[in-house]
């Protein structure tokens, strides 16, 4: 029978598995131009990342805020 830490332990290792997922997900994101800007979903040219340099910016400033806040 398990008790409150066993049950603790689960949910916190099936979070960091989530995080981990999540973060997996975002970094193949960002390896493949898509078709849209990844800061704010608009329409770019094959092969492009970003509409221009300021999308470019904002997401590099936000990526940046979330590593430094520990989010995945």
């Amino acid at each position: 029978m398990s008790d409150a830490c066993d049950r603790a332990d689960i949910e916190v290792e099936r979070e960091l598995a989530e995080a981990l997922r999540k973060q997996a997900v975002r970094a193949a994101r960002m390896q493949q131009p898509c078709g849209f800007c990844f800061n704010c979903d608009e329409i770019v040219a094959v092969g492009m990342r970003f509409c221009d340099g300021d999308c470019r910016d904002d997401f590099a400033r936000l990526e940046r805020a979330r590593k430094n806040a520990g989010a995945a």
